[in-house]
């Protein structure tokens, strides 16, 4: 089994849609979440002092080109207050962040992690690292879907491109407790064994996006369940450290979460001793969360 001894990373997003979690949104304020500047100060301010390696900022916008330069505007502002290394996630969507990417590294200064490329769009976004003056900075995300061999064909073409093996992480894909975590844990699972064998070109780290995928549930947003399930925040929290732990577990080395107390609760258990089993790291995280 691989170290559990991973980084974390504190995510906020630049656009709140109205399905907005209610927990995150009680955790942070509304007048600060719709400011992302605002909500990036006090993240960065909270990331800090829980020991956070990174911050991770997701321009979850729609995919119109139109908004490309406000974005860019903003991420220089972010960019100019950050004290910690950023994690700076594109949409998603392959054709949109195949032109939003790019633009972004060019306006890179420190230290950063892009996220992510895919099947479709990594040729424009390997190309642009590969000319930036802060090339041996940034570090690449390549995004397969839930396949080992997709992830492994992804990295062979962009190293064929000449990006550096060293820069690469992988992001395998994943969902949450009672939302498919299974296949998620299955893949790192496999992922990490087939590197045990000796497969190199698997060697990079890997990236897991848990908190997105834990307040995507049904369960992290809404009260219309029996008492018997508990309170929401309390509820929401639980999914995402239950999440975290069992990707953790798996061999995840980066994990990225939106609520800080899932940080707050692993940091000092994962940081304090090597932990052998899934079930005592679940077992300690929910003792430390009062759940």
């Amino acid at each position: 089994m691989e170290s559990l001894k991973p980084d974390f990373a504190l995510e906020i997003l630049v656009n709140i849609r109205e399905n907005f979690p209610k927990p995150l949104c009680d955790l942070w304020g509304e007048e600060v979440i719709k400011n992302p500047l605002s909500w990036f100060d006090l993240a960065q301010k909270k990331a800090k002092n829980i020991g956070a390696s990174y911050l991770s900022v997701y321009f979850n916008i729609d995919d119109d080109f139109s908004k490309i330069d406000e974005n860019l505007k903003l991420f220089e502002e972010i960019q100019d207050r950050t004290e910690l290394p950023l994690i700076v996630r594109g949409t998603g969507q392959k054709g949109f962040d195949g032109e939003f990417l790019p633009k972004i590294v060019q306006r890179i200064k420190k230290p950063s992690i892009v996220a992510f490329a895919q099947d479709l769009n990594y040729e424009p976004i390997v190309k642009s690292i590969l000319k930036s003056t802060c090339c041996a900075d940034i570090r690449l995300v390549l995004r397969a879907p839930i396949d080992i061999n997709l992830t492994k064909e992804l990295n062979i073409l962009c190293e064929d491109l000449g990006f550096p093996r060293g820069n690469i992480i992988m992001d395998t894909d994943t969902g949450c407790v009672g939302m498919g975590l299974d296949y998620g844990y299955s893949i790192i699972e496999r992922l990490i064994l087939a590197r045990k064998d000796g497969d190199v070109v698997l060697n990079p780290p890997i990236i897991v996006f848990s908190g997105e995928e834990s307040f995507k549930s049904k369960e992290s947003k809404s009260d219309d369940f029996k008492d018997t399930r508990g309170k929401l925040e309390t509820r929401a929290a639980t999914v995402e450290i239950a999440t975290s732990t069992a990707l953790l577990c798996a061999g995840a080395n980066i994990i990225v979460c939106q609520n800080p107390r899932t940080i707050e609760a692993m940091l000092p258990l994962v940081s304090e001793k090597h932990l052998n089993t899934m079930g005592e790291v679940v077992q300690n995280a929910g003792g430390a969360l009062n759940v």
